[in-house]
């Protein structure tokens, strides 16, 4: 199940924040069409779906993509979802 917070990371993690924008649109105000955020983000969810893709195709070279100057993960925004998550994704590796 995908969390709405995990659909929000890649347009937070670029400069875009779309629940301010919803704010700014409920109070009525008209929204500018800026071109100054992050195009060249890549932006990572691995306890998310990322790792059990990585071990099911066995393409194991993708997590040097993690590494990347530009690259931006959601592990570390909570603790306690991180933790959740990797257990998990051991879970269901275990299982298969």
């Amino acid at each position: 199940m995908e969390s709405f917070g995990v659909r929000l990371s890649l347009p937070c993690g670029s400069g875009i924040n779309f629940g301010a924008d919803l704010v700014r649109l409920y109070r009525g105000d008209t929204l500018q069409y800026c071109q100054e955020y992050d195009r060249h983000c890549h932006f990572y969810w691995p306890l998310d779906s990322d790792l059990r893709t990585i071990w099911k195709t066995r393409n194991f070279s993708a997590v040097r993509d993690y590494f990347k100057p530009d690259a931006s993960t959601n592990v570390g925004q909570s603790l306690r979802a991180d933790i959740l998550k990797t257990g998990l994704l051991l879970w269901q590796l275990v299982q298969r």
